[in-house]
């Protein structure tokens, strides 16, 4: 049989067979005897057994590999427009090494889809894709190098939606108003989406400047989002309160322009209103490249823009492009801005990319027009340009494409000043989602570019709901009666 003396930790002896069973996570040297004894006497064996560091941290690694990683604690799950929110803290206990990632399973009606995955530093995830209407719960798990962890407990039920696409209105004309043009944008937004939490996005821009959001209301359109004007240094806080008050668990706040535009601290307050929320902002070095990276979102939101009209306005002038924003959402296009008579660097680059042709390219205004001459496709551009003697003018002819326009002919139009930029841009994107032209006027009654452009839409089919979108100061008591005049009640 065999015996020993001060065996180091972690170490025994079978004294039958003499194998000394056991793993070492210590590194370091221990010297111990080892005696065999049978009936003629005992030999003794000093045995010197030397761990080395890296030994030690790799045996205690394999040991620990069968500690199972702590499931996330705190996880929280809000439901949105085809998806779902969730948040966690991770565990404390990981078993063997570091978190490398996170596991989450979605259970739709108790049937487990595929999992969805999120990086080692996440604590919340927007998991998308799924049905409205459908119950889901869902489970997440930290990972390690040994594999997935223990899964936390099934969150509660949450039931994703569908966001109202378009509002619905029951009378034949309604003015949008405020005492500014911040509250004329909340307006327009309280009156199209009446329901709170019902948008997947809101679109927020600077109420001193339009450059940026000339583009932005083709975006806005796109997403079926209300646009808000904020201040640029500090966010306002009416804005505040309706971007929480529309805006669904798991909805996109956009925000277009830099810093200059939209300042940090706004940025930083829109991302301090819910932990759900996710804010991105779209700016480029200039407002043409700005118009350009909005473009680049409307696409990645609607692909079909790939195949469909670029607009160009002039991006040093306000008219022209919110003119043709709800043209473009009514084709499906995008809005790009041109420096007056000249072509942008970022238009350009964009179109180089996109078009280099100019085959798509739809000048709106004599600079847009002009600006385009330069591309190959000159004789096409030519053809296809809308330019009016003045931006009411255009105006007029951008709206009248809506009655040669493929689809269901429109039965909803928009009246806003041409004077000023405020009102028309909040109109600009409302009438890009509600499906109809915008008449720029001016004066004190309906200017008769508007009116030529009502006659021209009623020929197709009757006119049934209109918005005058400002206060009498900007558009006229008489101007709107005049306006209510073509309208008809079905």
């Amino acid at each position: 049989m065999f015996g020993a003396t001060a065996l180091p930790a972690a170490l025994s002896l079978n004294p039958v067979t003499g194998v000394l069973p056991g793993t070492r996570t210590t590194a370091g040297s221990t010297t111990f005897t080892v005696r065999a004894e049978d009936s003629e006497g005992h030999d003794d064996q000093v045995i010197t057994l030397v761990v080395a560091a890296a030994v030690a941290a790799a045996v205690a690694a394999v040991a620990a590999a069968t500690a199972v990683t702590a499931a996330p604690t705190a996880v929280t799950v809000a439901a949105g427009d085809g998806r779902a929110v969730l948040t966690w803290t991770a565990p404390k206990e990981t078993g063997i090494g570091p978190v490398t990632g996170y596991s989450i399973v979605p259970i739709k009606d108790g049937v487990a889809q595929a999992p969805v995955t999120a990086p080692a530093t996440a604590s919340k995830l927007t998991v998308k894709g799924l049905t409205n209407g459908a119950a889901y719960t869902f489970t997440v798990a930290a990972t390690t190098i040994a594999g997935p962890g223990t899964p936390s407990a099934a969150t509660t039920a949450v039931t994703p939606y569908a966001t109202v696409k378009k509002p619905a209105f029951d009378a034949k004309g309604y003015r949008f108003a405020g005492a500014d043009r911040i509250s004329t944008a909340i307006t327009a937004s309280k009156a199209m989406y009446p329901t709170t939490g019902s948008v997947g996005a809101v679109v927020v821009s600077a109420a001193s400047r339009y450059a940026d959001a000339l583009a932005g209301a083709r975006l806005a359109s796109a997403v079926s989002a209300p646009l808000l004007l904020t201040d640029t240094d500090v966010l306002t806080k009416s804005v505040a309160e309706e971007v929480k008050r529309v805006l669904a668990p798991g909805g996109t706040v956009y925000v277009l322009g830099g810093t200059g535009v939209v300042s940090t601290p706004a940025y930083t307050s829109l991302t301090e209103l819910s932990a759900t929320f996710e804010v991105k902002r779209i700016a480029g070095d200039d407002r043409f490249s700005t118009a350009a990276a909005i473009a680049d979102e409307v696409t990645a939101v609607v692909p079909t823009t790939t195949t469909a009209p670029v607009y160009l306005a002039s991006g040093t002038n306000f008219p022209d492009g919110l003119a043709v924003s709800a043209l473009a959402a009514r084709t499906g296009g995008v809005v790009l801005l041109t420096d007056g008579a000249a072509l942008a660097t970022a238009t350009a680059q964009y179109l180089v990319k996109n078009d280099p042709k100019g085959e798509r390219v739809v000048a709106v205004g004599g600079p847009a027009a002009a600006a385009a001459s330069s591309l190959a496709d000159a004789a096409g551009i030519a053809a296809r340009k809308v330019v009016g003697a003045d931006r009411f003018a255009t105006a007029r002819l951008v709206a009248e494409r809506f009655a040669t326009t493929a689809g269901t002919p429109t039965r909803s139009v928009g009246v806003a000043t041409g004077e000023n930029w405020p009102d028309a841009l909040v109109a600009s994107a409302a009438m890009g989602t509600i499906g109809g032209p915008l008449l720029l006027t001016g004066g004190t009654d309906l200017n008769a570019e508007a009116k030529g452009a009502l006659d021209k839409l009623n020929g197709t089919k009757p006119l049934s709901t209109g918005f005058v979108f400002g206060g009498s100061a900007t558009v006229s008591d008489k101007a709107a009666a005049t306006f209510g005049g073509y309208l008809h009640v079905d």
